[in-house]
């Protein structure tokens, strides 16, 4: 039972360990504002610190199997004491440390190392005292030991990000592993302490044998041990870094594709490690098997490379097959993990083997091998993340890293097997070693990547680019954060992409493209609502054209960009028809730092602060969309400072903007929200509630060409996109229910990758775009856009912008002329109805009434109509209307001239109009409410609802009762 109890505890341990890896690396990334640059640092400071506790457990030496049981339950103790002030700890040091780069690294060091040390202890220490009790007696126990913890490791990366951290947030999952580290400790106690004999059990032969052999000289010297320990941990943490990346252009670059790759990496570990324990009483020369691990390795680690290269058609077919299923999304991960067992098990599997044969074969040179071997390869571990994350991946790309991490073990394998006695049978395997060796690396060579499918996105779409004539990839390099392209497509348009995700598209030729109307109303909304934006921040460089814009307003001194990953900025450079005020300008500063870095390392406070992140479901972005982060913006405003936020509805759900909107909220309490078109919602929010237009913006000479290309002219025109202010928003999004993303309960990091996955909307939210809604939002604003009338140039306006010309023909075609029409479907029942009012022909009042549900659209949108108002107010002047048309009609008179407070008045008597269509009693429904909510009398907006109204109408309602905007 003890011996049992024994592989259950090694299983725990590995589980918990690689559980506070992942967390950590989710608080790093709140520091450093990258999940890649957070799982190097949360990895190197891990390694570094199970390095050490190696070691440090290595020094104990012959110690009994009861102090060795007892110093374990000592370290478990410590471990989970540290889980349970992890959190307060970090919160309280987070803001004294985060002044520079190497403060930072600094407090990583300062939270991770320590426990990583105890962890690092445990490992050897708990075996030594396994073995010293009689628990375990053999050697060979160290690959089954090593396995059982690899495999748990797994589990624990797996559980931790997608049911821990999703339930329990990151305090709470860090409380629960705390919690686990006791009850460890008092297993242990239990089992192996209370009854275990103070005496140090006899030794076992094999390590009697081990000790005899200690001083023989066949055996290479400890630090040939070390220095193999140290490069294999290197090489293969280069290529978890690697794998990473590849993972991220092949599956998207969610946390999830970053979990999914480390338990994979760790899994092949492990069995790696126990198809070792199985072979172990075969293995007679361990130096032999240990060099043949190492060559493998290296071999079946270039090879990946060429795997993954294959697999994006067949990824592609795949997620275009189970895209529009219900379970699409777990299939994808299913998937998603068969693809990268595929890419990294063949060399993580004979990584498993590596370390295991290493340390039984230096055991010959005594038990505290064990400690030393451990802390050198741990340490070569933390370089080797380092290193690749920092030199290799930004300087020679994925391609020769992974080749020259291959060569490096391949290299160590043909060493060691040179350190075997001389024979022909080791000149027979060095020399096909080698050959094996170079057809790997020649293979890799002869495979032509071409990076239009490398960044396809095919994650995305489904697609991994067949039509590759009309398109031409410009940029690509592997930067030190993502790997960034920039793409021609269809020889009008250039894309800047982040691992295969377009962050933004632009025209060269005289027709805009749509991310163009988002990314200069971006740059421009923030200069529309501020008086003298003199310092400005933007966060992320994209394409260039907010910047770009920003700077076109002359009264800007100073506009500092801020973007993590240089290589963007290189990419965005082929815009510079577009963009080149953001490199030529001298008012222009571009920052490579993260945005909350550069928020707590500036003394300035910033007039205006535009965020334009990526999608929340990239990895590390949703940290830009938290409560924390959005208290932090607002603390460098001035007080009347204006924040801009890009928000992307698109690939998301109505939780995922609920809980967007609900972090915003929690910092500022009044915010405007405009929708640019295909879901894509710019809001500005000021902390002095102060929402002045300064107009004189617009006629800029500076902005005239780039305004002109989307279309706007006026501040009309851009207030023609409101969709609400605070009031609408909140309101919905605490009826949607979602919580506000936070980053230590990251809503938006759990659950917008699998949104992205969906591709849905969030169709509540949509509801806030509908005319209706507009109108009462402007109206309480008191704003007025019926005095812009040019609606032509227009790019992607909304629905009530391009509706609005055909419903003006039509009205003022009965305006014209008069029709004797029949109702039927030759011409628009529009028209017959409103020339039988105008004209007074109430022959057919009856037909009139069951049709009128098709006058009212022009009542459904922001405008008003003044010719539409004099054929209402001419038909109310008809002799024989009977009492339910005119009530009807003197309905839509007071709605369209504004009188709302008589149009909540007459709506209980219409909404029980027998003679109306349930279509018709449905939209005076919602325009009764609608007037209700511009009066502000929200008892009479209450009893308009109905029960199968949808939750947005609802929420709007509520939001009748919540302070107005200002």
């Amino acid at each position: 039972m003890r011996k049992m109890a024994v592989f259950i505890i090694f299983f725990l341990s590995g589980l918990i360990a690689l559980g506070y890896q992942a967390i950590w690396s989710k608080y790093l990334g709140h520091l450093l504002g990258h999940a890649a640059l957070a799982q190097t640092l949360a990895v190197s400071a891990f390694m570094l610190g199970l390095g050490l506790g190696s070691y440090l457990a290595g020094k104990k030496g012959l110690i009994s199997g009861k102090s060795a049981m007892l110093w374990y339950v000592v370290l478990e103790i410590g471990i989970g004491i540290w889980g349970l002030l992890f959190h307060s700890a970090y919160v309280s040091l987070e803001t004294s440390f985060a002044h520079s780069i190497l403060s930072q690294y600094a407090l990583a060091l300062l939270l991770i190392v320590p426990p990583a040390t105890a962890m690092g202890a445990t490992f050897p220490i708990f075996w030594r005292g396994a073995t010293q009790i009689g628990t375990l007696g053999e050697a060979r126990a160290l690959p089954s030991l090593y396995f059982v913890n690899a495999l748990g490791g797994s589990f624990g990366a797996l559980l931790t990000t997608f049911v821990f951290v999703p339930q329990f947030g990151l305090p709470g999952s860090m409380l629960g592993f705390g919690l686990g580290n006791f009850v460890l400790a008092l297993v242990v106690f239990a089992l192996f302490v209370r009854g275990a004999s103070h005496e140090v059990a006899p030794v076992d032969e094999e390590t009697r044998a081990s000790q005899k052999l200690r001083h023989d000289e066949t055996l290479p010297r400890f630090g040939i041990f070390a220095l193999v320990a140290a490069l294999t941990g290197a090489t293969s943490l280069i290529y978890q870094v690697v794998w990473f990346r590849m993972a991220a252009l092949a599956l998207g670059s969610s946390q999830h594709s970053f979990e999914i790759v480390l338990a994979s990496f760790i899994f092949a570990l492990a069995i790696g490690a126990l198809v070792l324990s199985w072979l172990d009483k075969y293995v007679s020369n361990s130096m032999a098997w240990c060099a043949a691990a190492q060559i493998g390795m290296g071999c079946m680690a270039i090879l990946s490379y060429v795997f993954w290269y294959s697999q994006f058609s067949t990824s592609a077919d795949f997620v275009a097959t189970v895209k529009a299923g219900t379970m699409g999304y777990d299939l994808f991960l299913v998937f998603s993990a068969l693809v990268c067992l595929l890419m990294v098990f063949p060399a993580s599997f004979w990584a498993g083997m590596t370390l295991p044969l290493l340390t039984r074969t230096a055991l010959g040179l005594g038990p505290k091998v064990v400690g030393y071997l451990y802390a050198w390869n741990t340490a070569g571990c933390m370089l080797g993340a380092i290193v690749a994350t920092h030199l290799l991946l930004a300087n020679i790309g994925i391609k020769l890293t992974l080749v020259l991490a291959g060569a490096l073990d391949i290299l160590l394998g043909l060493y060691l097997l040179g350190r075997l006695p001389a024979s022909r049978q080791r000149m027979l395997w060095m020399a096909s070693a080698g050959a094996a060796s170079i057809m790997c690396i020649a293979l890799v060579q002869a495979t032509k990547v071409n990076p239009l499918v490398v960044t396809s996105g095919s994650f995305r779409h489904g697609r991994a680019y067949s039509e590759l004539e009309n398109k031409e990839i410009l940029f690509y390099r592997d930067g030190k954060t993502a790997t960034i392209s920039a793409t021609k497509m269809d020889k009008r348009a250039i894309a800047v992409a982040t691992n295969g995700k377009i962050d933004g598209a632009a025209s060269l030729d005289a027709l805009a493209s749509s991310d163009e109307v988002t990314m200069v109303l971006t740059g421009l909304l923030g200069s529309l609502y501020h008086a003298n934006p003199s310092e400005v921040m933007i966060i992320g460089f994209g394409t260039g054209l907010s910047t770009h814009t920003q700077l076109g307003d002359t009264r800007v001194k100073q506009v500092q960009t801020v973007e993590i990953e240089p290589a963007m900025v290189d990419a965005a450079s082929f815009l510079l028809k577009r963009n080149f005020r953001a490199y030529q300008d001298p008012r222009s500063k571009i920052v490579i730092n993260d945005a909350k870095s550069f928020m707590r390392q500036s003394k300035i406070q910033f007039d205006l602060i535009v965020s334009e992140p990526s999608n929340p479901w990239v990895g590390g972005v949703s940290n830009l969309f938290s409560k924390e982060f959005y208290h932090s913006v607002k603390r460098k405003l001035k007080p009347d400072g204006t924040f801009v936020q890009w928000l992307q509805t698109y690939e998301t759900n109505d939780a995922i903007v609920s809980s967007a909107v609900l972090a915003l909220g929690d910092a500022f309490t009044s915010f405007r929200v405009f929708d640019m078109g295909q879901s894509d919602w710019v809001i500005v929010a000021r902390p002095d509630h102060n929402y002045a237009i300064q107009g004189g913006v617009l006629s800029q000479p500076s902005l005239a060409e780039d305004i002109a290309r989307i279309g706007v002219k006026t501040p009309e025109d851009i207030l023609a996109r409101i969709i609400g202010t605070e009031r609408e928003l909140i309101a919905l999004a605490r009826a949607i229910g979602s919580p506000a993303n936070s980053d230590y309960q990251p809503y938006l990091l759990s659950h917008a990758p699998r949104a992205r996955f969906v591709s849905g909307e969030p169709a509540e939210f949509a509801r806030l775009k509908n005319g209706l809604n507009q109108r009462v939002v402007l109206d309480l604003l008191q704003h007025d856009v019926n005095q812009s009338n040019d609606w032509s140039g227009q790019n992607f306006a909304t629905e009530s912008l391009a509706a609005k010309s055909d419903e003006l023909d039509l009205i003022r075609a009965v305006v014209d002329q008069s029709y004797d029409l029949e109702f039927n479907n030759t011409f628009s029942p529009m028209v017959t109805i409103l020339t039988r009012l105008k004209t007074c022909d109430l022959a057919r009042q009856d037909a009139v009434l069951e049709n009128i549900d098709k006058v009212l659209p022009p009542f459904s949108t922001i405008f008003s109509y003044p010719e539409l108002e004099g054929v209402l107010s001419t038909s109310l002047q008809c002799e024989g209307m009977n009492a339910d048309l005119r009530d009807v009609v003197q309905f839509l008179y007071d709605f369209s001239t504004r009188n709302y407070a008589n149009v909540v008045e007459l709506a209980p008597k219409l909404l029980e109009n027998k003679a109306l269509s349930r279509r018709a009693i449905a939209m005076f429904r919602l325009m009764s409410i609608a007037a209700a909510r511009v009066v502000k009398n929200c008892a009479a907006a209450k009893s308009f609802l109905s029960d199968n109204m949808p939750k947005a109408e609802r929420a709007l309602v509520l939001a009748c009762e919540s302070p107005g905007p200002n």
